[in-house]
């Protein structure tokens, strides 16, 4: 009797304990379109990370369910868009946080996006996004919608769509200012990163994706979600 008492107790203290204490899952994921010109090629990357803030029990409820496909709902989201401004011999990397973009797209010359949670329009200057004008607004309404996904010298622009997703390799070839480099997208086991790689051999990884769930620490996960 007093055996079954304690099992009874042991089973009740597991169950009071993973109600109380979590478990903290990240998972990142992106999209991106790049740019260029005679001159210089602009990398617009939209990122995100999910997380997973949920006590053991329900882990343990939800490990099970995804057996049955069941996708959990997120705790948390957090935006950000990275730009990646590349010349014949050199690249300058500008974040915008917290804030969620849509595709980037060409009028008048200019580099057009959305803050999708706003609607409003933001044009990029060559350093920076700022708010586009009406003016900026009505070239982008009346911009020819023919255009495919990808083209080729459309204003004296080029545009390669989805940069993360076109295959586990893809290798775009640039010529900037008579300089050729290489803008290299891999993706392996849904870990996506995107090289740089000069004429004479010299490469950079310059990005990297994980978008495959990881377990993280308490403090880990604050960080990547702290209100900013």
């Amino acid at each position: 009797m007093m055996l079954k008492r304690a099992f009874v107790g042991l089973l009740v203290l597991i169950v009071i304990l993973g109600a109380i204490f979590h478990v903290y899952y990240i998972r990142d994921a992106g999209t991106g379109t790049l740019y260029w010109n005679g001159n210089t090629a602009y990398l617009f990357l939209n990122l995100g990370s999910v997380g997973y803030r949920v006590t053991y029990l329900l882990f343990i409820g939800e490990s099970i369910l995804a057996i049955f496909q069941w996708v959990p709902q997120p705790s948390d989201k957090r935006f950000l868009s990275v730009v990646f401004t590349i010349t014949s011999d050199n690249f300058r990397r500008s974040v915008i946080d917290d804030v969620h973009l849509g595709e980037c797209d060409i009028a008048n010359g200019n580099v057009y996006t959305r803050n999708l949670d706003t609607g409003k329009v933001w044009k990029w200057n060559g350093e920076q996004f700022e708010l586009a004008t009406a003016e900026d607004e009505r070239a982008l309404s009346e911009r020819p919608d023919s255009r495919g996904p990808d083209y080729d010298g459309f204003a004296g622009w080029h545009k390669r769509c989805c940069f993360l997703y076109r295959g586990s390799k893809y290798n775009q070839v640039l010529s900037l200012n008579d300089a050729k480099l290489s803008i290299v997208s891999k993706r392996k086991d849904d870990v996506h990163s995107i090289d740089l790689e000069r004429l004479d051999g010299a490469t950079e990884t310059i990005l990297q994706v994980d978008g495959n769930s990881r377990n993280v620490s308490k403090s880990e996960y604050q960080r990547v979600f702290a209100k900013k």
